[in-house]
């Protein structure tokens, strides 16, 4: 089997690669829950989700570390331990999905059973014993799956995404929300761990000797960015936030310039397994081979030449869900989906996030007196979204709880940047201190004139929550605007009575932050 095949998106090549279609209920909307059972050539893993959807909330998520991929290299079958272990593994999950009630399965399996010689044996003893249809993908297909899932939580991502294994490594061009190009090499970090031991040596050389025979490969991240997927990398990621003192401990969209990332690659690959299994997050079976994927790493970034390290906390297994997703929702920012759905939990009046937009757009239109930077006009349509997201908490600590949402929240199409961002609109909206551990700690990621457009946003914000309670209809009774050197709101006079002391007092207090005086005015009934 060709574990270095170069394929363009599109390619199928593995004959045990179609798999049926995940249930879905579009007609009426029904979610039924689906597991995705991805079975590795380190981890066993189960994910079951609430749905097919943009941003499909996770209901159940465990992990269990059975080596599968190691002595795959060296004797070219499962090891008798490792398929003991998985198989158990398996009836686990089986088990527990048929408590669930979970009826969609979508099982795969990647390098360590495609490679193996008994890989077929374990399949059949999968279905036997579990009943679970076990499908192994082609390099080619895992590598289009991660990429897919890189797609999903980045839409816009350009570059390349590296997903290294326990058994091998696949690479996926990306671009224009589609895979271009993909490639397998058979380099993982069980693999070279198993080969080499603790020299770090050999691993760059057969590292630079997979890749020689693909010069098309060279540069492909040139100008975009090389987005980090699988559990070796992202354990390594866990170090270099270590190193980096990141201010969000949150793996999903740290970034780092591919210079100091080269650094840190090449540091950590110097470094004992039991030194990095010190490092929070960071597991002591991981820790084994950190430096062998840190070594891998280090060659790779050398070799596509990309401008940015990134990390995603999305692959293959949300890939398999992306990759059944109709087109329309496909289309959805991921960003907006998670908000919706958040929205949806904790929603009192129906307000729609749309109008509260348009209330505050004056102030924060393209050409209205306050200008938002690139990318945080979008930001405010998902503050929008979240406006209620903390009503039901206790009042001393709804900042605090709307602030925890957004730095804690399980969202993707954000970076750390961005994340602070709309945190701090958050924190204004509920009317936090500016002082609090959290809101400093997000001011750290941002200028100082972006993190006071993300506080005027708040307040605003929280001033049409006040006036309209979270209703629509006061919204449509009023308007607010800047003219010269006022903060004017404009009131038919049918609602003049919704412009209460509390109401004033959040006007006062936006007019106050902007420099200006305040106005109240009424307007003519239409």
């Amino acid at each position: 089997m060709d574990t270095q095949g170069e394929v363009a998106a599109g390619d199928r090549t593995h004959r045990r690669d179609r798999r049926p279609a995940l249930a879905w209920d579009a007609g009426n909307g029904r979610r039924e829950p689906i597991a995705v059972i991805d079975v590795g050539s380190n981890s066993v893993r189960l994910v079951v989700f609430e749905g097919l959807d943009r941003h499909p909330r996770v209901l159940f998520n465990e992990k269990v570390l059975c080596g599968l991929g190691r002595g795959v290299g060296e004797k070219g079958r499962l090891e008798e331990e490792a398929v003991a272990r998985a198989l158990a593994t398996l009836r686990r999950f089986a088990l527990l999905c048929r408590e669930m009630e979970v009826h969609a399965i979508e099982a795969v399996a990647t390098a360590a059973v495609r490679e193996a010689e008994n890989g077929e044996e374990f399949v059949a003893a999968v279905a036997r014993e579990t009943g679970i249809a076990l499908g192994v993908l082609s390099g080619a297909r895992e590598a289009e799956l991660s990429a897919l899932g890189v797609i999903s939580a980045f839409p816009h991502g350009q570059g390349v995404m590296g997903d290294l294994g326990g058994g091998s490594l696949e690479l996926a061009r990306i671009g224009a929300g589609a895979v271009v190009s993909q490639l397998s090499l058979p380099i993982g970090s069980l693999r070279l761990r198993g080969a080499f031991g603790d020299e770090i040596a050999p691993v760059r050389e057969v590292t630079r000797g997979a890749l020689a025979p693909h010069a098309r490969w060279r540069g492909a991240a040139a100008g975009g960015d090389f987005y980090l997927v699988g559990g070796a990398w992202r354990a390594l990621a866990r170090v270099m936030m270590a190193q980096e003192r990141a201010v969000l401990p949150i793996l999903h969209g740290f970034e780092v310039d591919a210079g100091r990332a080269l650094e840190l690659a090449d540091l950590i690959a110097r470094q004992e397994p039991a030194s990095l299994a010190q490092i929070r997050g960071v597991p002591a079976a991981r820790a084994l081979v950190l430096p062998q994927a840190a070594a891998v790493l280090g060659e790779l970034l050398d070799w596509l030449a990309p401008r940015r390290l990134v990390v995603s906390a999305y692959g293959l297994r949300e890939g398999l869900i992306y990759a059944q997703l109709p087109r329309r929702l496909k289309r959805k920012d991921p960003l907006i989906a998670a908000c919706q759905a958040l929205a949806r939990a904790n929603r009192r009046f129906g307000m729609p996030p749309e109008l509260l937009r348009q209330w505050i757009d004056p102030l924060f239109a393209p050409r209205g007196p306050i200008a938002l930077a690139t990318g945080e006009s979008r930001l405010v349509g998902a503050a929008a979204i979240l406006a209620d997201v903390a009503w039901h908490a206790h009042p001393d600590f709804r900042a605090e709880r709307a602030t925890l949402e957004v730095l804690s929240g399980h969202f993707v199409g954000v970076n750390h940047r961005e994340r602070a961002w709309l945190a701090l609109v958050m924190n204004a909206l509920y009317g936090g201190e500016e002082d609090t551990v959290f809101a400093r700690r997000c001011r750290r990621l941002l200028k100082e004139e972006q993190a006071e457009r993300a506080v005027l946003v708040g307040m605003a914000l929280r001033l049409a929550q006040r006036l309209a309670a979270g209703t629509p209809g006061p919204l449509t009774e009023t308007a607010l605007a800047m003219e010269a050197d006022r903060l004017v709101l404009t009131v038919r006079p049918a609602a003049a009575s919704l412009v209460g002391e509390v109401v004033l007092r959040r006007l006062s207090r936006l007019a106050g932050r902007l420099g200006l005086s305040f106005l109240v005015r009424s307007a003519p009934d239409s």
